[in-house]
């Protein structure tokens, strides 16, 4: 028993480290940029996904992960591109 909680203690922290390194600055930044993309700007026309990007904390994460200066590189980008999907849909299935 001690070793479960241990490692449902370690898996914590490691969720609260990773989620603890992005800024706000770094998500308004990432959103500027990625409103060039066409698949991003899908989502920002989609009501209720624009919401999602606006105020979900989960959603604003993957955003603010994303590292716009590998962006050029179309394996990057579909990486994130289905992070922020699944991210998307996840949320949206919560919600409704």
């Amino acid at each position: 028993m001690g070793v479960l909680l241990e490692l449902i203690g370690s898996m914590g922290t490691l969720i609260f480290s990773s989620m603890k390194d992005v800024t706000e600055g770094e998500i308004n930044k990432n959103i500027e940029f990625l409103k060039k993309y066409e698949w991003f700007q899908a989502y920002i026309d989609n009501v209720q996904r624009n919401k999602l990007i606006k105020e979900n904390d989960q959603v604003r994460h993957v955003i603010g992960k994303i590292n716009i200066e590998k962006m050029w590189r179309n394996s990057y980008q579909n990486k994130y591109r289905k992070k922020l999907e699944v991210m998307l849909q996840k949320q949206t299935n919560n919600v409704g």
